[in-house]
């Protein structure tokens, strides 16, 4: 502690703790520059730096796994962060170190992770790459029906498998796969040669198809795709024969597209996707995910609430904290923070903001700031807006007008306008109510300040008054000297002689670039700042613009500017200009009404096929077909935009290559000197050679590897996926839900539970993977001794005990080393036959027996006179608790501090470890303290009552 701390200034202690150290460092701060803290709401602590003057041996490990750790004088731990490139300082003037510590909320920031909880967006779908441009893949907004709709150019023959499609492919992380998808699958008439196909792929690789008839009945599909599926393509497939002709009415429309994606609670474990999510949910799923930094789990606290989510993702990434604000936009009422919380992380909340309940104050404030709180405001808040004007034009009218919303001045007082509104059309209350809309957000914005505290502050919802450094963001407090209710967004606490604290009170103003962000979100009404006025002008509003002073009423042409008539008539000549020049179109149907000759049409149901107007009528400017043989029907090979066919003799197609799909279909074989390679290879039989029983063959049974001599070497079932191998299985992983060395009564097992058990036919030893447990149903013999180098011995349950029937137990005989604790009763016999006797633990962990004190039973007897009675009588007591509480509770201990002790020469009552530093305290030989110091009172007392007689 500090002694040169004002009175009513809590002090704090600062620990750093690593893989080595649990140091306190409080007394080695530096004298010039105050340790300080850094909080921000929402978010909790982020930041704490500090100046140490210490040799540099004391920490030799400090790095950046190294915890900062902020108590308070009753130890409770009010900050933690791991230490950001200490900086280690040794020159003439100073030995030591200069920390920063940063906290998990900064840590948090910089992960970036794609996230889909429920995606309702028509576009988040694409067209299939490599879509020929005829085949029809758009999005569709017909009389409210928002979806895609898929399907073939009319009267055109498209082969087999010919495909159209749609796909949702912007998941990048296989870990956060899709969860669940819906859709309705409407189509115009019932029609077999026509299917819907939904396929969910993983990297490339198909996982699992779902094929629906084409039909005119809507079909509602919700499928669940396997974990780690990242793509889902939806396709319109032609099924029918090569020639078959597509109609008008051969589409499928596509709507209610949702998907989901999969969540994961605190611990990390897959949830259920679902068509919405609560915040709740996606809070667990951050911290589950890792996106929100080293969290302890069971150091989480979630508070619910009424707000779902119907509509939330990000595809292309976000980081967990831009979430959290997304999430609290949706719930003002909710906020987060982050905690000390336990050594396996920090802790977190995602719960109602503090102390808004009205009952707390008359003006529902946590914290009252007097008047002798320091406050400034800057230069952007100082100055709030008294006026606000709307410009609009009522509905079948061109007629502008205003609307004055102000504030009530006092003569002389200085008039300031708001940011002007433009309303475009509008009536003239929707004018009035944007005009006070607009000078509200003006002065609300202003509503922002600084207060430094350098002393303790009434916080009214525990009715104590609180030190500085206990300030929290995210709860209101009010301003005495204004009247003013702000909220407290970011707390720094300079832990100096006079510790104090600097509030941030209120919305700070926006920077451009956080406006910015701000419009592109929809935070901000984005008409707010801006007005569109004829260029000749000044600002709207103003009397030195007499050419467009607007006051109530009607504004005739005579008051347009010059400007304006110019630019209206550089604009008509423009507009000439561009009329004499050929246009081009590009839709489905043929263009007609006022065309010129060369105008260009593209036909875009018929893959953008070319026409030209010869003032007449549209002329064929391609050809579609390209035949090899054009003057007899069959052999012939055509090329056409659907893709190349090459047909035999009697008409049939030999082989194909088809544009919409990229598919080759061949009758014959296809045989290559060079590798053959693709994503996926459909045979029925695969085969390294064409000999029988040779090499390797694949077919629907299995897999089937052959010797030189046609022995089988290796089998795979397909019907039972057994696999047989003749050889030795070489791998560094072997998976599975049970492995055997044999099925017979004497084996080793391991389990799909990661058991492992050894099987004899006179007992079983069971190792259980989820606990640890041991458990054996037969003698155990141990011949050559048991070592137990870190944990307990526990003999527990009915009638638990050990037996030894070898002898008596020694000191050598049961050794407990230094890292390990035995708990329990223990019943030694033999040990020297003398009832009075004690067993003791030494400084390296073993065992022995003490003997009762007769003066037969010691040698070298002097008297006790060399203790420092002084040192004695200035020993501090202290009452503390065990950090380590396993076995101890929560319970608070008397007791003394071995440190105090050795410093103070004591050192025979103090026990010491290998490294011979103080570890304990002997507090059976304390009792001899006692009693030196019982005599020394009591001679002292005698003295007294004889000096007195």
């Amino acid at each position: 502690m500090r002694a040169d701390r004002l009175a009513g200034i809590g002090a704090l202690t600062w620990r750093v703790v690593d893989r080595s150290n649990d140091l306190d460092v409080t007394g080695a701060l530096a004298d010039t520059g105050a340790p300080e803290l850094t909080w921000a709401a929402p978010g909790g602590p982020e930041t704490a730096s500090i100046s140490l003057n210490m040799p540099l041996h004391e920490l030799p490990s400090l790095g950046e796994q190294s915890r900062l750790i902020v108590t308070d004088s009753s130890g409770v731990a009010h900050w933690a962060g791991f230490c950001q490139s200490p900086g280690a300082v040794s020159d003439d003037t100073r030995e030591g170190f200069d920390l920063i510590a940063v906290g998990a909320s900064a840590a948090g920031r910089d992960r970036i992770e794609p996230l889909i909880y429920a995606d309702t967006e028509t576009g988040s779908w694409s067209r299939i790459e490599g879509l020929d441009d005829r085949l029809r893949a758009d999005q569709v907004n017909d009389d409210g029906v928002v979806g895609w709709r898929l399907g073939f150019p009319e009267d055109y023959a498209i082969g087999p498998g010919a495909t159209t499609g749609i796909e949702y492919r912007r998941l990048a992380a296989s870990d956060s796969g899709i969860g669940l998808v819906e859709v309705t699958l409407t189509g115009a008439a019932t029609d077999t040669d026509f299917v819907t196909r939904v396929e969910c792929y993983d990297d490339g690789a198909l996982v699992s198809t779902a094929t629906y008839p084409f039909t005119s009945a809507s079909t509602n599909v919700t499928l669940t795709p396997a974990v780690g599926v990242n793509l889902v393509r939806i396709t319109f497939v032609h099924t029918g024969a090569p020639t078959n002709n597509p109609t008008p009415f051969s589409v499928v429309t596509l709507t209610g597209l949702r998907v989901a994606g999969r969540r994961f609670d605190t611990s990390g474990a897959p949830s259920a996707a679902a068509g919405s999510v609560t915040s709740a949910a996606v809070v667990a799923d951050l911290i589950g995910r890792g996106m929100l930094g080293p969290i302890d789990p069971a150091a989480v606290w979630i508070e619910s609430s009424a707000v779902t989510h119907d509509d939330l993702a990000w595809p292309e990434g976000i980081r967990g904290t831009q979430v959290l604000e997304a999430l609290r936009a949706a719930d003002d009422e909710m906020t987060w923070h982050y905690t000390p919380g336990t050594a396996n992380g920090f802790g977190f909340e995602w719960v109602k903001w503090a102390a808004e309940d009205a009952a707390v104050s008359a003006r529902g404030a946590r914290y009252v700031l007097g008047d002798d709180v320091a406050l400034s405001r800057g230069a952007d808040n100082a100055v709030r807006p008294t006026r606000a004007t709307v410009y609009y034009t009522p509905p079948g009218t061109k007629e502008q007008r205003r609307a004055i919303a102000s504030w009530p001045t006092e003569p002389g007082d200085r008039i300031i306008d708001a940011d002007p509104v433009n309303l475009g059309e509008a009536t003239a209350m929707e004018a009035e109510t944007a005009a006070v809309d607009s000078l509200n957000r003006g002065r609300l914005a202003a509503r922002a300040m600084t207060a430094v505290v350098g002393r303790r502050i009434l916080d009214q919802v525990s009715g104590l008054d609180v030190e500085p450094w206990e300030l929290r963001p995210g709860v209101l407090a009010m301003v005495q000297a204004t009247g003013e209710v702000l909220r407290v967004t970011h707390v720094k606490y300079a832990d100096g002689d006079i510790g104090t604290a600097t509030l941030t009170l209120g919305s700070p103003a926006l920077t451009v670039e956080e406006r910015t962000l701000a419009l592109l979100r929809g935070e901000l009404d984005p008409t707010a700042p801006l007005i569109v006025v004829p260029p000749s002008t000044t600002s709207p509003g103003t009397t030195e613009s007499p050419e467009l002073e607007i006051e109530d009423g009607s504004i005739g042409e005579e008051k347009l500017s010059s400007a304006l008539q110019d630019l209206l008539n550089e604009t008509a000549a423009a507009i000439d200009t561009i009329d004499e020049l050929n246009a081009s179109y590009r839709q489905p149907t043929a263009p007609s009404g006022d065309l010129r000759e060369g105008d260009v049409w593209f036909d875009s149901d018929d893959g953008n096929h070319i026409y030209v107007w010869n003032g007449s009528g549209w002329v064929d400017s391609t050809s579609a077909w390209l035949r090899t043989n054009p003057s007899a029907s069959f052999p012939n090979t055509v090329a056409s935009t659907a893709g190349i066919v090459g047909y035999n003799a009697g008409g049939g197609v030999a082989w194909s290559f088809l544009n919409s799909t990229g598919q080759m279909v061949t009758t014959g074989g296809i045989f290559s000197a060079g590798d053959i390679s693709g994503s996926t290879l459909t045979a029925n039989l695969v085969q390294s050679t064409a000999l029988a029983n040779r090499g390797v063959k694949i077919n629907t049974a299995g897999l089937v590897a052959y010797d030189s001599v046609g022995s089988p070497t290796v089998t795979i079932d397909a019907n039972t996926g057994t696999a047989t191998f003749r050889g030795t299985v070489l791998s560094s992983i072997i998976e599975g839900s049970t492995v055997r060395t044999s099925a017979g009564s004497t084996r080793i097992e391991l389990l799909a539970d990661n058991t492992l058990r050894f099987v004899t036919p006179s007992g079983t030893i069971t190792m259980t993977g989820a606990s640890g447990n041991l458990s054996i149903d037969r003698v155990v013999q141990i011949q050559q001794g048991l070592n137990i180098v870190n944990g307990p011995i526990q003999f527990v349950g009915s009638g638990a005990g050990i037996n030894c029937s070898i002898g008596p137990v020694t000191a050598q005989t049961l050794g407990v080393g230094s890292a390990a604790t035995f708990y329990g009763s223990v019943t030694m016999t033999g040990i020297g036959g003398n009832s009075g006797g004690y067993v003791g633990i030494d400084g390296s962990g073993n065992l022995y027996q003490r003997s009762p004190s007769t003066r037969a039973s010691k040698e070298e007897i002097e008297p006790l006179d060399d203790v420092d009675l002084a040192a004695l009588y200035e020993v501090q007591p202290y009452r503390f608790r065990y950090r380590d509480r396993t076995h101890v509770g929560d319970r608070i201990f008397p007791g003394f501090m071995a440190d105090d002790l050795h410093a103070a020469g004591l050192r025979r009552f103090v026990l010491y470890d290998t490294d011979d530093q103080p570890s304990g305290i002997d507090y059976a030989e304390w009792s001899v303290a006692l009693q030196l110091m019982v005599r020394d009172l009591h001679a002292r007392v005698s003295h007294l009552e004889g000096a007195a007689a």
